[in-house]
């Protein structure tokens, strides 16, 4: 079977228009090789990036390390000040209490004519919850408290 010279020529053509399509030129192919190169490039420089932060971080904690270390020492010595203090404050509650105390008998029997025979003692009840009242007055039946919290 013949075919014409201009079927055979536009088959031709065709052919060749379609092979120029998926044809992979060489500036093509130089073209994406450059730009694999220049993707390889910054993938390296990506990761070269990475570096550095993986070491910042952890530089970062190796000094929230030691500054949760550092921290430490002078929370301990809070606690021991406020220990101190509490001391201090028991001592001085303690002589104002005893200055209080020995106006008490007085004071009672201004306030609410009640006269103490006995000796005043101190003492400190202890509830079932923990808690202490220190009681300063027993007569008669009458108790008189008092209770303070810091």
């Amino acid at each position: 079977m013949q075919i014409s010279a201009e079927l055979y020529e536009f088959v031709i053509k065709v052919v060749d228009d379609r092979v120029r399509e998926i044809k992979v030129t060489r500036e093509d192919f130089n073209a994406l090789k450059q730009v694999v190169e220049e993707l390889a490039q910054a993938q390296k420089k990506t990761e070269e990036r990475l570096g550095r932060v993986e070491a910042a971080v952890e530089e970062l904690a190796q000094a929230q390390k030691r500054t949760e270390e550092e921290l430490c020492s002078p929370i301990r010595e809070h606690a021991k000040t406020r220990e101190m203090v509490a001391g201090l404050s028991d001592t001085v509650g303690y002589g104002l209490e005893n200055q209080a105390y020995k106006a008490l008998p007085r004071l009672l029997e201004r306030d609410f004519d009640l006269k103490i025979k006995d000796r005043l003692a101190r003492r400190y009840i202890v509830y079932k919850d923990g808690k202490e009242d220190k009681e300063y007055a027993r007569q008669k039946g009458i108790k008189v408290y008092y209770s303070y919290e810091f």
